[in-house]
């Protein structure tokens, strides 16, 4: 495991004057190791082996380097002051508390379409065309590229299948079959639905995109992200968070409020709680508590079928704790370039993909999911994205282009689900900020639209 501290390892290579690019490295014909690349990324749910094997792999194809890599679950809180001291490491995924739009508009990442128009490893193509279609349309503003996103999330219900079957429970297919079988959980003694209390953003994705999409369609949620006047105090928007809050008051099971991501998921693993909102990096992310032998699945969220609106609509995005950026201040932008395009290359999609159980951006990963407990479980879940009316990507357009507004939408909905506040009351409270950053000449503003 390569972790080091990455602001030692700029001082080290300052020190050493040593900033040889790849063609430098070729020139001196260095057998030694005598140029240091500097890699951070976040450390979390699908573990940080996928980024040591690339720095390996980089190694051994350039004898004269030395990858440093160093993981953190707070990664931010360690990069944030080297790009502030304009010595960030070379090549870096900052994490999903890093403002990565206010970096960009103050010029801190290079754009990246040039390099994605290259050629890919190993493939006569344009690196940009091995990833879907689509990719990168919340990180692109006035035709700049900014980050890769590697990881997609697929978001649904999770469930203990196994402890299902002894009960003799099947997946809900509307909120009135959900509301019967939670009142089933209860008698059992099994509180329905887990909750990452501690981490209010849990209650956006899925339930709040998807809540105002299927209750008040695509518009509606295309207005709460572009800032529209008007848009999140809209009576269908309104009639979203009541929603969500009698699933709260009703249903989310004991203690919520005190537990964390870990905590709250676990209880699902162990049976003393039914179900639990999360994205597809769930089954990786428990396996440290996951039962022998027991079957982990998958389900979206219940249809509301009085609604005149497509029910099929989830919310998807990419894990924005994993945006990899190369920082205008990087030493080594060529080898940064190389490096990204290795760990997005086929060889390093399949490894990662049977690694962490999950699918990447390299186009068409999902074939090499794995047939064992972590790819099953995720298969659940991308299952039924593959017949979308269409997908919301609520992480890579509220929480980054906006972070004041994702605030403000983190903060009300932990007084609400506190019972301090009602959800007219956070309604107008959010409205309030995007109002605010609308108005705003200084905030870089962004088109969201739902195809």
């Amino acid at each position: 495991m390569r972790k080091i501290n990455v602001l030692a390892i700029v001082t080290l290579i300052v020190a050493a004057g040593c900033f040889l690019g790849v063609q430098e490295i070729a020139a001196t014909g260095a057998k030694e190791k005598e140029v240091i690349l500097s890699v951070a990324a976040f450390e979390g749910g699908y573990g940080v082996e996928w980024v040591h094997e690339t720095a390996r792999l980089l190694e051994e194809k350039h004898p004269g380097l030395t990858v440093e890599v160093t993981t953190d679950p707070r990664i931010w809180e360690k990069v944030q002051p080297m790009f502030v001291a304009g010595n960030p490491p070379d090549v870096v995924a900052p994490g999903w508390l890093f403002d990565h739009w206010g970096a960009i508009n103050e010029g801190q990442f290079k754009p990246l379409e040039d390099y994605l128009n290259t050629n890919a490893i190993d493939k006569d193509v344009p690196w940009i065309d091995t990833f879907p279609e689509g990719t990168f349309a919340a990180a692109t503003n006035e035709g700049h590229i900014w980050y890769i996103p590697l990881f997609p999330s697929f978001y649904g219900w999770w469930y203990n299948k196994t402890v299902w079957d002894e009960h003799g429970w099947t997946p809900p297919k509307t909120w009135d079959e959900a509301f019967k079988l939670f009142d089933e959980m209860k008698k059992a003694g099994i509180g329905p639905i887990a909750n990452q209390g501690i981490y209010p953003m849990y209650l956006t994705y899925p339930y709040l995109t998807e809540f105002i999409a299927r209750l008040g369609g695509q518009k509606k949620m295309e207005a709460c992200i572009n800032l529209e006047p008007n848009s999140w105090t809209d009576p269908k928007v309104v009639e979203s968070f009541a929603f969500l809050k009698r699933l709260i008051d009703n249903y989310f099971q004991e203690g919520h409020l005190g537990m964390d991501h870990l905590q709250s998921q676990a209880e699902v693993m162990v049976g003393k709680a039914g179900l639990v909102a999360c994205g597809s990096w769930f089954p990786k992310e428990q396996e440290q508590v996951w039962p022998e032998g027991n079957v982990i699945r998958a389900m979206p969220l219940p249809a509301f079928p009085d609604s005149p609106f497509p029910q099929n609509v989830y919310n998807k995005d990419h894990d924005s704790a994993l945006l990899w950026v190369i920082p205008s201040d990087t030493k080594h932008e060529e080898l940064a370039v190389e490096f990204l395009k290795l760990l997005t290359s086929e060889k390093m999609a399949k490894y990662t993909v049977e690694n962490t159980g999950n699918p990447t951006t390299y186009r068409g990963s999902s074939k090499w999911l794995p047939d064992n407990k972590f790819g099953q479980a995720v298969v659940s879940c991308t299952s039924y994205y593959e017949n979308a009316e269409y997908t919301i990507a609520k992480r890579e357009t509220i929480e980054l282009w906006y972070p004041k507004l994702e605030t403000a939408l983190k903060d009300n909905l932990a007084l609400m689900e506190q019972g301090k506040t009602t959800p007219r009351e956070v309604c107008e409270a959010v409205q309030a900020v995007a109002d605010e950053l609308r108005k705003d000449p200084n905030v870089l503003k962004h088109v969201f639209s739902l195809k």
